[in-house]
């Protein structure tokens, strides 16, 4: 019986050590299937907190823009009412003048047009002179090679406008004003886009 003990104790040893090898295996086969799922674990991490922090880059980016727009446009609104408020000031002094300033005003640019002979003249019905008439036969003996002739009184506004064959020479004060507020406006567009730059 030794001997069948010694077979059955071979075969259990055997099996044993079988046993224990296909364990080992397991457990490294374990072991690498776990460290696999590991290094995928840690890819998709690492892959998820770079597009997450791509994700948090992009939203401070659309932020910092989105504020410096705002920034850009409340400024804008305010150098906007500040020109209007200008302007409108401006206008109002300008419409203030007596009749020696206008007339002064009003000779110094006729001499400095570009034209010669006679020349058609407009002027705004919010003028402070006494006798308009008057006034223009004074200003035509202070030009040389020029006269004026006054073809119209426009109502609801001051300032004049000069013209001759078609070219026309627009000093109605709210004209020059708009026109000088539209050229700051550019600027200022311009500077503020500029700045952002």
């Amino acid at each position: 019986m030794t001997r069948l003990t010694n077979i059955t104790k071979k075969i259990v040893d055997d099996a044993q050590k079988e046993h224990d090898r296909i364990i080992q295996q397991a457990k490294q086969e374990g072991i690498l299937i776990a460290d696999t799922y590991r290094i995928k674990a840690k890819r998709t991490q690492q892959e998820m907190l770079e597009e997450t922090i791509n994700k948090l880059d992009l939203a401070f980016q659309s932020a910092k823009s989105s504020a410096k727009l705002q920034v850009r446009d409340q400024l804008l609104l305010y150098k906007q009412e500040k020109m209007n408020q200008l302007f409108e000031e401006t206008k109002q002094q300008l419409e203030k003048m007596d009749e020696q300033e206008f007339l002064a005003f009003f000779l110094q640019t006729a001499q400095a047009l570009p034209f010669e002979n006679e020349i058609k003249v407009s002027i705004g019905a919010n003028h402070p002179l006494h006798n308009i008439e008057e006034s223009i036969i004074k200003i035509n003996q202070q030009l040389t090679q020029k006269s004026l002739i006054l073809t119209q009184i426009i109502e609801n506004t001051s300032g004049f406008l000069f013209e001759q064959n078609g070219i026309l020479f627009n000093f109605f004060f709210a004209d020059l004003l708009n026109f000088y507020k539209e050229e700051m406006g550019i600027k200022v567009l311009n500077s503020l886009f500029v700045e952002e730059e």
